[in-house]
């Protein structure tokens, strides 16, 4: 069983400042590639952990990153609207204004990396054999796969993410120089 863990970073800001200068949708796009490419060890070594009694579990564990919008009011706006008895026409248009009023804080990724969604038997199967049952003992494959590569994985985001952002500008930059000489 993995213990605490413990995590140091350091250059956050610098990241943050980077990021901040890019639109968000170039800013959702970097940090979906840093994770993904970060994130392939933890995958590997899970895949590489996972019982192999029928190769299902192993053949199984993917990474799929996604960007969230946190705090996203222009979406608590739709939905009240929605609960309300309120129509989606109307709800869209709360959205958007909403959106427009500024009410979307910073973006933030993250990264799944675990089975694929599949029928009810299959989730049920895979949370047994990594926290076991009353009749089966757990086989851990993700919690060893996140403590053997969690230093790899941090130490990559960071590198990526620094990486990404400078082709993330140096691309803006092109393309507003293309912009403002045509």
């Amino acid at each position: 069983m993995v213990g605490k863990l413990r995590y140091s970073v350091s250059g956050l800001k610098e990241l943050s400042a980077g990021l901040s200068d890019l639109s968000k949708a170039v800013q959702k796009g970097v940090l979906k590639r840093t994770l993904l490419k970060t994130g392939k060890p933890m995958a590997a070594k899970a895949a590489q952990l996972a019982p192999k009694d029928t190769h299902d579990l192993e053949n199984s564990i993917i990474l799929a990153a996604k960007t969230i919008a946190e705090m996203d009011e222009g979406l608590k706006a739709y939905g009240a609207v929605l609960r309300s008895g309120g129509s989606k026409a109307a709800a869209t248009s709360a959205l958007r204004a909403a959106r427009r009023a500024g009410g979307t804080s910073d973006t933030f990724a993250e990264v799944y990396v675990g089975p694929a969604r599949g029928s009810k038997r299959r989730a049920i199967k895979a949370i047994v054999q990594e926290l076991g049952s009353a009749t089966q003992a757990p086989q851990p494959y993700l919690r060893p796969a996140l403590a053997q590569t969690q230093g790899a994985v941090l130490d990559g985001i960071g590198r990526e993410l620094g990486t990404e952002i400078e082709k993330a500008a140096r691309r803006a930059a092109k393309r507003k120089a293309k912009k403002g000489g045509a």
